[in-house]
């Protein structure tokens, strides 16, 4: 899976990669800035960080259109027929396509202002915060 990371050993250091072995005391990390993988002891790390890239765009999109299609099939399906030119079906699908593609690029584009999720997990330089966390960490790693 391999969701890139960053792991903050001291207050101000941090070092970005992918997380790719969880092993008793240390972590095998690959460093995007020197590389290469480096073991990193629990005690040196204070903050593990994991960050999908990317924007919500695709989700704001689909939940637009959703809710567009559903609010003009809604719209189109109250109103009366429009002087027997289109039948009452025809009009709940044509209004339901029309606000769901107007709300699918709304979607999109609030979406796309909103980075994906952010996950902190909070080591403290400690064996046992380390180890109770490791389970939620193994989804992040490259090996398991």
């Amino acid at each position: 899976m391999g969701v890139p990371g960053f792991l903050k050993m001291y207050e101000s250091e941090k070092e970005m990669g992918n997380l790719v072995e969880l092993q008793d005391s240390s972590v095998v990390f690959y460093s995007m800035n020197q590389g290469i993988e480096t073991q990193m002891p629990v005690t040196d790390i204070n903050l593990i960080e994991f960050k999908k890239s990317g924007t919500r765009f695709g989700q704001g999109f689909m939940i637009g259109a959703v809710g567009g299609f559903v609010l003009g099939a809604v719209s189109a399906a109250s109103y009366p027929d429009l002087g027997g030119k289109s039948s009452s079906g025809d009009a709940v699908v044509v209004g339901g396509l029309l606000f769901g593609a107007l709300g699918g690029m709304a979607g999109g584009i609030v979406g796309g202002f909103f980075p994906k999720a952010k996950i902190t997990i909070p080591i403290n330089a400690k064996q046992s915060n380390y180890n109770r966390e490791k389970a939620r960490m193994k989804i992040f790693s490259l090996r398991y």
